[in-house]
C-alpha cells in the first residue's frame, strides 16, 4: 500500500531534522574553541536557519501530500458508503415490489386446542372485568397533585 513510503518519508524527515540539530551543536561546540566565537556562532545560526528551510520545504510538501492522501482515502471511504446505501435501497424497493404473502395459519383441526383456546379466553375476559370492577368501586379521590417547582423555592 501507500502507507510504507509514507512512513519511511515520515522517518527520514525526522531523522534529516536530528542531524540539522546534532550539527548545529557540533558547529556551535567548535565554536566556544575558537577566538571570535560570536561571529562563528552567528555562521552556524545562518547554516541551521538555512538548513532548516530547505528542510520546512520538504516537511511542507510531505504534510501537504499526506493531507491529500488522506483526503482521498476518506472521500473513497464515502463513496463506499454511498454505494452501499445505493445497493440496500434498490434491494428494499425490489422486496417492496415483490408481493409479500404471509404464510396462511394453518386450521385448527384438534377440537383439545380449540377448547383451551376458548378456555384462555374466557380467562382473559373474567380478569379484565374484574379490574374493571375494582377500579369502579374505588371510593377513594384522585391523589392531590405535586406542588410546581417555583412553590418549593
Amino acid at each position: 500500500m501507500m502507507a510504507l513510503p509514507v512512513l519511511a518519508q515520515s522517518e527520514q524527515l525526522q531523522a534529516r531534522r536530528a542531524a540539522m540539530e546534532q550539527a548545529y551543536q557540533q558547529d556551535m561546540a567548535v565554536c566556544y574553541q575558537r577566538f571570535d566565537v560570536v561571529s562563528c556562532r552567528n555562521e552556524a545560526r545562518e547554516k541551521r536557519i538555512e538548513t532548516n528551510a530547505a528542510l520546512r520545504k520538504d516537511e511542507l510538501a510531505h504534510n501537504a501530500s499526506e493531507r491529500q492522501r488522506a483526503a482521498h482515502e476518506a472521500q473513497s471511504r464515502a463513496d463506499e458508503k454511498q454505494r452501499d446505501a445505493q445497493v440496500k435501497a434498490v434491494e428494499a424497493s425490489t422486496r417492496e415490489t415483490t408481493p409479500n404473502i404471509p404464510p396462511k395459519p394453518q386450521p385448527i383441526n384438534d377440537n383439545s386446542q380449540r377448547a383451551a383456546y376458548e378456555q384462555k379466553q374466557r380467562e382473559a375476559a373474567e380478569r379484565r372485568s374484574n379490574i374493571d370492577k375494582r377500579l369502579s368501586e374505588r371510593d377513594k379521590p384522585p391523589a392531590a397533585p405535586l406542588p410546581l417547582p417555583e412553590a418549593a423555592k
